[in-house]
């Protein structure tokens, strides 16, 4: 698989594509995708942490791009599950990158939920298969101090910044 099977640009984010990754690419793939960039596999052993690896790509002027979790941790015949995005050059078609806010969200794709968590509102959206956090420190102090509180997404601020921007291949 090349590069140009996925599409011609390079930073682009649709429901099948992330640049130059595509839902069928193949952890054995990434060094020629990325051949130009430096790919780095971390693996977790250990006690506390379940094993599994992340895989960080980044431009050789050291900026990272993406950070990739493989649907089979350790089998470079799997495909890429996860895909953290990391540089705002990555957008989807209608603009919506790591550097927009709630407001751009809205105006732009349906909300399919509002997950409370912990630190963060996750919004996952029904056009592609993203998954978007905001920082709960930009929600009202209920929403800060619980996470049963059910968000609303008319509670959140349009102004909000996008934490994370995340894609999750089945």
């Amino acid at each position: 698989m090349t590069s140009c099977e996925v599409g011609n640009d390079p930073f682009l984010i649709t429901a099948d594509q992330v640049g130059k990754l595509s839902k069928e690419t193949r952890v054995s793939q990434l060094g020629e995708i990325y051949k130009q960039d430096s790919i780095v596999n971390r693996r977790f052993d250990s006690t506390y942490i379940f094993g599994g690896n992340e895989i960080e790509i980044y431009e050789t002027s050291g900026n990272q791009l993406l950070r990739l979790d493989p649907k089979t941790p350790g089998d470079t015949a799997s495909r890429i599950g996860d895909i953290r995005i990391l540089d705002p050059a990555f957008k989807t078609e209608k603009g919506l990158s790591t550097r927009s806010t709630y407001k751009e969200i809205l105006e732009n794709y349906t909300i399919k939920k509002i997950e409370n968590t912990i630190t963060d509102a996750v919004i996952f959206l029904e056009e592609i298969p993203a998954y978007i956090t905001i920082d709960k420190k930009h929600l009202p102090t209920i929403f800060q101090l619980s996470t049963t509180h059910k968000i609303e997404s008319s509670l959140i601020p349009d102004n909000a910044p996008i934490d994370q921007f995340w894609i999750g291949w089945e």
